[in-house]
């Protein structure tokens, strides 16, 4: 059994509760709980789809995700996207849709995630993304898109060096998990994103914006 990674207290959920609590034909015996750090195993608890093997089937906090800092965000924002009417997001404010994120939607965020971490490593960030102006957010953007960024493979372990190129589709998917982050500000113990990274534009609208800018490096999200 991998040991747990190292982790801090979460202010909005208990690390007995189940990570999964609204989808359908869950199999409740086997539902990782909030409090398990290293992964999130699905199989055996929601039907995974044929073209999906069961490696794919895990929500996996690996690479800098292991920071417990980190560790926490990934958590509690996978916990809200598969929670969105829990107790917890309804008392601190939230009003969110009230059907749950597809595993595979979680799973792509913590890619933005790992991503996002490698960034701030390079801009001398930190996960107390409270703290971070829109400058900040602009900075990590444009190193997504513009960069090569230093990542870990999660299956060997191996340092990669990733050319990003990422697609219009790809922008609009990281920057539609930055919003989740500011939208969710509410809940997350490290309080999340204060500016709207899209500045009132739908994650749509701003990534088509921000693929449309040749040098990126200029001007990753107009305002």
């Amino acid at each position: 059994m991998t040991a747990a990674h190292a982790t801090l207290p979460s202010a909005t959920f208990a690390d007995t509760e189940a990570a999964l609590q609204s989808h359908s034909g869950l199999n409740s015996e086997h539902v990782p709980q909030f409090g398990n750090t290293v992964l999130w195993d699905l199989n055996g608890v929601l039907r995974r789809p044929a073209n999906v093997s069961a490696g794919a089937w895990k929500l996996v906090f690996s690479g800098p995700l292991t920071d417990p800092s980190w560790n926490l965000v990934a958590r509690e924002l996978c916990m809200m996207m598969f929670n969105p009417r829990h107790p917890a997001l309804i008392e601190a404010g939230l009003s969110l849709k009230p059907k749950p994120a597809h595993p595979s939607t979680a799973i792509r965020a913590l890619s933005h995630l790992r991503r996002l971490a490698y960034c701030t490593n390079k801009n001398r960030l930190t996960a107390e993304l409270a703290t971070w102006t829109s400058s900040d957010v602009r900075r990590c953007v444009e190193a997504l898109v513009d960069d090569q960024v230093s990542m870990t493979s999660e299956t060997s372990g191996d340092d990669l060096d990733v050319a990003t190129g990422l697609t219009e589709s790809e922008i609009r998917a990281f920057l539609g998990t930055l919003q989740r982050l500011h939208h969710y500000r509410d809940a997350l113990t490290c309080g999340g994103l204060l500016e709207d990274p899209c500045h009132g534009k739908s994650a749509c609208q701003a990534a088509r914006a921000t693929a449309a800018v040749p040098n990126s490096s200029t001007q990753a999200i107009p305002p």
